[in-house]
């Protein structure tokens, strides 16, 4: 799997310039994605850091398990957090659009062409002839257009430019305040013989149980002791980009920001190898 550069070195270029850039606004657009990138991080952790969460233990005396559920002390910033990422998903979802714009011409009264992002190829293909793209784009940059396309992936889905798109389309309507409490991974000691151990990964609400720790059958409440430690993130809620998984909010708004970048560097060498492609 690619590796995913740290935030300090995310979108950095070897052999060109910042100022060479013949797709210079793309990579202001990119710098200011960056910045709010690294404020939702800090933000992140920054609430994190405040221990917002407790754990709630008990022994269950009749079937024998520990139990440890899950107290929200502090709410999750929703509006602050909400506000960081769209403005961090608007700045990256316009540096594509730059790229389309500036193969159509760079005409400055052109408000209407948009980088395209599509999960079919038929949608793409009714948008292209609808805004006559083939008319206005260069057919072989047309063409590197669709390479990139969530649809040319096996599962478009998952494709970190479609989880651009979606996040991008629900803001224009509504803050993105639909994060939730996510258990990312737990450490457990304790004393005396279990046989189980249960942890709930994933999206939790107030109340849930975050682990399930067995001891065996008549073991008194005295003889157990148990050390918990889970480790806690903010994940978008289940339905935002899927439901088949979870997706912690800092890293895939990074991957994205990546992602575009990649898309812009690539067009960035194209651009250059094929001047024509600029009317």
């Amino acid at each position: 799997m690619e590796s995913i550069p740290a935030r300090n070195k995310l979108g950095e270029k070897n052999g060109m310039t910042f100022g060479e850039s013949v797709l210079l606004d793309c990579r202001h657009k990119i710098e200011r994605a960056k910045e709010h990138d690294r404020a939702l991080y800090k933000e992140i952790r920054g609430f994190l850091d405040t221990h917002p969460y407790s754990l709630v233990e008990t022994y269950d005396r009749e079937h024998f398990k520990y139990l440890c559920k899950l107290k929200i002390v502090k709410p999750i910033p929703q509006v602050e957090l909400a506000l960081i990422i769209g403005d961090c998903v608007h700045n990256a979802r316009t540096a594509l659009d730059y790229i389309a714009w500036r193969l159509a011409g760079s005409h400055f009264l052109d408000r209407n062409t948009l980088f395209p992002i599509y999960e079919t190829q038929s949608e793409f293909e009714e948008m292209a002839s609808r805004r006559k793209l083939d008319l206005r784009i260069h057919p072989d940059a047309l063409t590197a257009i669709r390479a990139v396309q969530p649809y040319k992936r096996a599962e478009p889905k998952n494709d970190h430019l479609w989880f651009l798109q979606e996040l991008d389309a629900r803001d224009k309507h509504k803050l993105l305040t639909m994060t939730q409490t996510h258990c990312r991974g737990a450490r457990f000691g304790s004393r005396g013989d279990r046989t189980e151990v249960r942890v709930s990964y994933g999206t939790l609400d107030d109340g849930a149980v975050v682990a399930e720790i067995q001891f065996p059958i008549g073991t008194p409440e005295s003889k157990v002791k148990v050390d918990a430690e889970p480790l806690f993130d903010i994940a978008f809620e289940r339905g935002i980009l899927g439901e088949d998984r979870d997706f912690p909010v800092s890293n895939y708004i990074h991957q994205i920001i990546y992602r575009v970048i990649n898309v812009v560097s690539q067009f960035e060498e194209l651009i250059t190898a094929n001047p024509r492609w600029i009317r």
